[in-house]
Parts: C-alpha cells; sequence; structure tokens
C-alpha cells in the first residue's frame, strides 16, 4: 500500500495587524513565523516560507508537525494492509499452484488417453492391415486355382482327349497367355504327364542361339523314335523369338517347323507367353499357333485393399507387409485434385499409379487428376512425370504425373 506524506504547511493564526515594509528580510529559522508578522509578511508570504522549510527538511517536517500517535497508527495500519495483502498473494499462490497442478495433472492424463488412443488405434490398423494382405492371399489363391481349373480344361479338350480319337488331329502349337508363375507352369506341365502325355522340355535360357535349333531337332528325333505323338515345352520362348538381328537366322528356321510340325513330326510345341505382339508375326501366325489359351483376364497383380489412416488411406497391394504405401490428397489435403503417394520407392508408385481407378473410387479421390510423389529412387516405366518448383519437408524434389 503506498503511503503518501503530506507536505502542506498551515500556519498559525492570528488577528494582530500588519504593514507591508518597503523590502523584505531574510528568514532566520523555523520560529521566525510571530516575528515574521511583526515585521509586517503577509500570510501568503508566511505559507511560502513554511513550504520551503518543509521542502528542505521534510523528516524533519513530519517529526515536528505530526503526532507520533497518528505515524505509529498509520504505519501500522500499512504493515497489516501489508500483511493481509501478502496473505492474500500466497493464498492466491497456492490457489494457482493447485490449479496448475490440476491443469497438469488434467493434460497429462489426456496425454496418456491419446497415446492410448494411439496404440490402439496402432493395434486396430495392424489388424487392418493383416486382415487386408489375408483378404489378398485367399483371392489370390482362388484366382490361381481358377486360372489352373481353365488351363487344365482347355488342354483336356485341345490335346489330351484328342489323344483317345481315331483320327488324331493335334495342333502345332499351343500358346498360353497370362500364366507367368513358373510354379504354376509347373503344375500345368504335371497335370500334362499324370495324363499320359509325354512332355520333353527345353530352356531357351540355357540354350545359346546358334544350337537351339539343334536341341529342338534332337527332342524331336526322340519323339519320332517313341512313337507317340508328344509335347514340347519351349521355356523363356521369347528369348529367341523377338524380332532382332541376332534372332533372324533361328526365326527362319523355327517358323518353317511350326508349319507342320504335328503331322510331320509327330510334335506340339507349347509356350507361356502373355505379350505375344512382342515376338515376331510370322512365329505367332495362327496356322503355327493353331491354339491358345487365354487366362489373363485372372489378374493377381492388380489385387489391392484399403486400409483407412487418420487424414488418408494405405494402399495394400500385395500379400507381404513391405507392400504398402499411404495415400492422402497433396498439400496437406488442400488439393482434391491431386494425389500424393508417400513415398519414393519406384516400385510402391508404380503399384499406386497401376490402381488409380480403384484409387479414384474412395470418396477423398473421386476428384484426382495428379499423381505427386518425391523424386523415385529408380525410373518408372510406363509413366510420364515431370519435376515440380517445389520440395518435400525434407528437401526432396516433388515430381507430377497426370492421371487424369
Amino acid at each position: 500500500m503506498r503511503i503518501q506524506a503530506y507536505t502542506e504547511y498551515v500556519p498559525m493564526q492570528h488577528n494582530k495587524a500588519y504593514t507591508k515594509p518597503s523590502c523584505h528580510t531574510s528568514f532566520k529559522g523555523e520560529n521566525d513565523s510571530l516575528e515574521s508578522i511583526e515585521r509586517g509578511y503577509t500570510p501568503t508570504e508566511i505559507e511560502l516560507a513554511g513550504k520551503f522549510l518543509c521542502m528542505k527538511s521534510i523528516d524533519k517536517y513530519i517529526q515536528d508537525n505530526m503526532s507520533s500517535v497518528w505515524l505509529i497508527d498509520t504505519v501500522d495500519n500499512a504493515l497489516e494492509l501489508l500483511g493481509k495483502y501478502r496473505a492474500y498473494e500466497i493464498t492466491q499462490a497456492k490457489k494457482l499452484k493447485d490449479f496448475s497442478e490440476q491443469v497438469n495433472n488434467l493434460g497429462r492424463k489426456q496425454t496418456q488417453i491419446i497415446n492410448r488412443n494411439k496404440e490402439i488405434y496402432g493395434e486396430l490398423e495392424k489388424v487392418g492391415i493383416q486382415n487386408a494382405i489375408d483378404k489378398i492371399k485367399l483371392n489370390k489363391i482362388l484366382t490361381q486355382e481358377k486360372r489352373k481349373r481353365q488351363v487344365f480344361q482347355e488342354l483336356n479338350e485341345k490335346y489330351i482327349a484328342l489323344q483317345k480319337l481315331e483320327q488324331k488331329s493335334f495342333p502345332n502349337a499351343i500358346m498360353i497367355k497370362g500364366m507367368d508363375n513358373k510354379e504354376e507352369q509347373k503344375e500345368v506341365i504335371e497335370y500334362l504327364k499324370k495324363n499320359n502325355c509325354e512332355v520333353y522340355i527345353l530352356n531357351f535360357d540355357h540354350i545359346p542361339c546358334e544350337i537351339a535349333h539343334k536341341e529342338i531337332s534332337a527332342c524331336v528325333k526322340k519323339i519320332k523314335n517313341s512313337g507317340n505323338h508328344s509335347i514340347i515345352v519351349i521355356e523363356n520362348f521369347d528369348k529367341y523369338t523377338i524380332p532382332v538381328e541376332e534372332n533372324f537366322s533361328f526365326i527362319n528356321k523355327l517358323k518353317g517347323f511350326l508349319c507342320a510340325c504335328s503331322k510331320k513330326d509327330n510334335t506340339t510345341i507349347l509356350v507361356f507367353e502373355s505379350n505375344e505382339e512382342r515376338l515376331d508375326e510370322n512365329i505367332i501366325g495362327k496356322h503355327r499357333f493353331q491354339k491358345e489359351i487365354d487366362v489373363r483376364n485372372y489378374k493377381t497383380d492388380d489385387f489391392c485393399e484399403f486400409t483407412p489412416k487418420y487424414d488418408g488411406y494405405t494402399l495394400i497391394y500385395d500379400d507381404n507387409e513391405d507392400s504398402q504405401v499411404d495415400l492422402y490428397l497433396a498439400n496437406y489435403g488442400t488439393k482434391k485434385s491431386t494425389l500424393w503417394i508417400d513415398s519414393d520407392d519406384s516400385k510402391k508408385i508404380t503399384a499406386a499409379l497401376n490402381r488409380v481407378d480403384k484409387i479414384k473410387k474412395l470418396p477423398p479421390f473421386k476428384e484426382i487428376l495428379f499423381a505427386q510423389f518425391p523424386e523415385p529412387d529408380s525410373t518408372i516405366s510406363g509413366y510420364k512425370y515431370y519435376p515440380q518448383n517445389h520440395l518435400t519437408n525434407d528437401y526432396k524434389n516433388i515430381f507430377e504425373c497426370y492421371i487424369g
């Protein structure tokens, strides 16, 4: 509490008349008040003189002009008020401390709840991802079984069942499209053998181009000696049948052989090839590859599942834990026309780009026309993408690809 000191001096009152002198005399001390009046000073002059004395020695003025009782009472009151104020401050400080502790406790509880929720959400997300992986596994198994069933059925119609006919007319060659998995190819070969088909296997990866035709001729000779119509399975058939200069000599010999190998040599060629358009057009003519089994509609490489995240989705595109990538809208969700693929792994980026049609079915991504991603760790084939004039938070270049 602020204590004010009163400094106004009140002169003694009297009734004696005075006369104003022609000149003033100096004040000599504190007892000059009455003498000053007797010497002819006015009350105003005397008041000014008192204030002058007060200003010169305020402590002395207080001692001489204020009662000790008043001074003590005033100081006591001030101390009492100060004590109350301090007590109030202590009380308020305690209240503030208690309140602060309550807030801190609440904050700690809230943090614990948030962390627990994160743990629960994380566990749920893991469960969701595992369920998605299991679903993809199941779909792949079902798809593979459907694919094999169709291949087996068509092989039975186009080759196996012909063995029972009196007038046998086997095809020169059979091309199976859409069965690129080596394990599935082995199962097809085993199926043929179980159904009393003689099968010879040649792998162009293990045979130099200059002797590939001789290897085929050696197999044909064995078949003729056996007297049974047989199948030659040629693995990696595309290696020497793509129209490049070093393959032309072999292609010319092979296309002649494929024109009549069934009747002339008692042989049918079987190959697995999903992209026959890259082969020499003379090789894949209908009079050579007379039968086709196309199971490319049974795809397992475009399966995917989505699990929701806080502000996006996780794309799971294969049946292993690493085959996943997070998807968001670009610019922290503010750019509805742009999909953000949160990875610089070219395989993961490619997986997302290959599934854009499925991604567009998700509510946040219905309006996307572009895909953005950090600079890929290797080239992404089949897509055109260009660097932008901005970077990620970790200073990687951002690239963009039109997907509209």
